[in-house]
């Protein structure tokens, strides 16, 4: 059973570092743009790209290298699903809110969907609201004024 779901996680990651790979040849063809830096549209694809790329290669080596006594870690099936769920929201809501309330609502459910039942009271439900507020409106500051670029805005907002 074991061997089984190794083969199948190393596959998994497998995949991961194929895709990367692709991403990251894809970004590397982003025209950088007219900018009033020297940062421009191309920087942020080739660094996350770069990341994930470096991430997945790890994943799939240390899978390689793990042994039959490591148990491997069960998979939140339901976590992955609603994770799903609130990315499709996001991407088909984005035009329509515009990237900081969007951002602000996706936030909020998917710090929820993982935080453990224990840790659910009233002053980490405030820690969630604040980061979910503050991480948005930062880095529509942050790409709108360092790196000159345009996020999304939304029809309502």
């Amino acid at each position: 059973m074991f061997m089984k779901k190794n083969f199948e996680s190393n596959l998994f990651n497998l995949l991961f570092v194929i895709v990367g790979v692709v991403l990251f040849i894809s970004a590397q063809t982003i025209k950088t743009g007219v900018t009033t830096t020297s940062i421009g549209g191309a920087f942020l694809p080739k660094i996350v790209t770069g990341l994930w790329l470096v991430t997945s290669i790890l994943l799939f080596v240390f899978g390689l290298k793990s042994t039959a006594d490591e148990s491997p870690e069960q998979m939140n099936k339901k976590g992955v699903i609603v994770t799903f769920i609130l990315f499709v929201f996001y991407i088909g809501m984005i035009n329509i809110l515009g990237f900081v309330i969007c951002s602000i609502i996706y936030l909020v459910f998917q710090i929820l969907l993982f935080m453990p039942t224990e840790l659910r009271n009233k002053r980490n439900y405030i820690l969630v609201g604040a980061i979910s507020l503050v991480v948005p409106i930062l880095t529509n500051l942050i790409f709108v004024n360092a790196f000159s670029l345009i996020m999304p805005a939304g029809r309502i907002f």
